[in-house]
């Protein structure tokens, strides 16, 4: 059981420090005993198991002691910044927050504000063991990023979420001492906490810092960050720091831009380790960069137990090297959706395969590179171009961090290649530079930053409106 992890470690090495905090560190004896006061504490408001809990608090330590409390006393636990939304897709039962919430979807409010944490904090922790859960039960609420509509809810059942941290995937080092960039909300994150801690080891969090200093600072094994987040590792790393010694950063989310790739071996680290996933189906491809071909997209192989294919719009296996549609199978796939008022059949699935949304292909000994999602394929004009490729082509401009692509009609209703950038330079320099460089007309619009999901996808919709009612303002 995942809940007896931290009791364990609690006695075999009660001063082995369980979480490294700007606040402080908590040991696992300390974290166990927190643990089970709070379980208590719920348990007395009348929160019991099977039972669906929103958990919306921004400090680390009490987010994570309500999921363990939850995942003792066999309640499901869904985790989300943007809580109105939320609270309106899930319906909870109860709602675990910092502050009182504009909208709580009918859901119990339970407030830990600092006088109520005094006092479940303070109470003497109980002897009551784990709740003993069937594999059925369920257990955590996962939502998708949203970022090509409305979000998702995949669910976790407790056979589902030991798979799950059972094939994580090569990430972790061990002993390893994990530093945790990605929210509480990304369930990803959490399991990859819980496969810390089945090592005995520490997880480390970086409160305000940026990244580059909390990981120059903290000196982590190993660090899990969306592409944006090793964008921003980058650009805070001080040209006068020296390389970590035996860092490894994972990126969840496939492959990297070239340019941001070269950066982090060249000042950072030169093993990174590539996932490739999704909710739905978990890890599906790992790659080691210094082992893939210097291809825009390289993710990976497919990791053991898990098939990945490209195939036509006909659902024809295509060759090596010609790109299609991705499909995945995995151990780990969950085929449905959940909500309030029952589970519901993800159309994606068909005959055993997820149709992932994506395109890409296969070089000929198996690597997977892969070309951009399958709704970001730009056509101008009846010239179709990944926004995917757009972009790597952009970055390659000097002074430009991120970009976006996309298509907006010009005033005569023709579709027109828009880029939304983060740059240091005028916003027509880039573009005339882009033209010159591949023969391609765009028109380019310099923002402060680009809408981003909480696993750092871009938000093209968002990004597009965006750009479209800035121009509008300008005439």
């Amino acid at each position: 059981m995942l809940s007896d992890v931290i009791p364990f470690y609690g006695k075999l090495t009660p001063e082995a420090l369980a979480l490294e905090m700007p606040q402080g560190s908590i040991t696992f004896a300390r974290f166990d005993a927190d643990i089970r006061r709070m379980a208590a504490a719920l348990a007395a408001e009348g929160i019991t198991a099977g039972q669906v809990v929103l958990v919306s608090d921004t400090r680390p330590y009490i987010h994570l002691l309500c999921l363990m409390a939850l995942l003792r006393m066999g309640c499901a636990s869904i985790s989300e910044e943007r809580l109105s939304r939320t609270a309106a897709l899930v319906r909870p039962d109860w709602l675990l927050a910092e502050k009182p919430p504009e909208e709580s979807g009918g859901a119990r409010v339970i407030l830990h504000d600092a006088a109520r944490l005094e006092q479940v904090l303070s109470s003497e922790p109980t002897a009551d063991a784990p709740a003993e859960l069937p594999g059925d039960a369920l257990v955590r609420l996962d939502m998708t990023s949203g970022s090509t509509g409305t979000p998702k809810i995949v669910p976790l059942t407790l056979d589902a979420l030991m798979a799950r941290l059972q094939h994580n995937g090569p990430q972790q080092h061990a002993p390893a001492r994990m530093l945790s960039t990605l929210g509480l909300d990304v369930t990803g994150s959490f399991i990859a906490m819980l496969n810390t801690w089945q090592l005995g080891c520490p997880v480390l969090f970086a409160g305000g810092m940026p990244p580059g200093q909390a990981v120059h600072d903290l000196k982590p094994t190993v660090a899990i960050m969306a592409p944006i987040q090793a964008y921003f590792l980058l650009m805070t790393w001080k040209q006068e720091w020296s390389r970590p010694e035996a860092f490894r950063l994972g990126v969840i989310g496939g492959a990297l831009p070239r340019k941001l790739r070269d950066g982090l071996m060249a000042r950072i680290t030169d093993d990174i380790r590539l996932s490739y996933a999704s909710t739905e189906t978990w890890r599906i491809c790992h790659g080691d960069v210094r082992q893939l071909p210097d291809l825009p997209g390289a993710a990976g192989i497919p990791l053991p137990g898990a098939r990945l294919e490209i195939v036509d719009d006909a659902d024809r296996p295509v060759a090596a090297g010609e790109i299609g549609n991705v499909r995945v199978r995995s151990p780990q796939m969950i085929d449905t959706y959940w909500t309030p008022d029952g589970e519901v059949r993800n159309p994606l699935f068909r005959d055993g395969w997820y149709y992932i949304g994506d395109l890409g292909h296969l070089t000929d000994d198996g690597i997977f590179v892969h070309a951009g999602r399958v709704d970001d394929v730009l056509n101008i004009g009846g010239e179709k171009i990944a926004a995917f490729e757009v972009e790597e082509q952009l970055a390659t401009l000097q002074g430009v961090r991120e970009a976006g692509a996309f298509i907006l009609p010009d005033a005569d209703e023709v579709p027109r290649l828009h880029a939304g950038v983060v740059a240091e330079r005028e916003a027509d320099e880039l573009a005339r530079e882009y033209r010159a460089g591949f023969r391609r007309d765009i028109t380019v619009t310099v923002l402060k930053g680009l809408p981003r999901t909480r696993t750092g996808k871009l938000e093209r919709g968002a990004l597009t409106e965006t750009v479209a009612a800035l121009r509008r303002e300008q005439g």
